[in-house]
């Protein structure tokens, strides 16, 4: 059973996001998970070459 980059993000995620829960109550691990989103997503756009999208309708 391999787990994909996705999956490891998805399960750090989860394992940081219950951490912060503990330790700093439910705002501010809310605030922390989506810093991290957002950092990932960002790291992904840096990642992934850029590739011309179709225009939305």
């Amino acid at each position: 059973m391999s787990f994909s980059e996705l999956d490891w993000l998805l399960l750090i995620f989860a394992v940081i996001g219950a951490f912060s829960l503990m330790v700093f109550g439910q705002l501010m691990a809310a605030v922390i998970i989506i810093i991290l989103m957002l950092g990932a997503v960002a790291i992904d756009q840096i990642q992934t070459p850029h590739h011309p999208r179709r225009p939305a309708m």
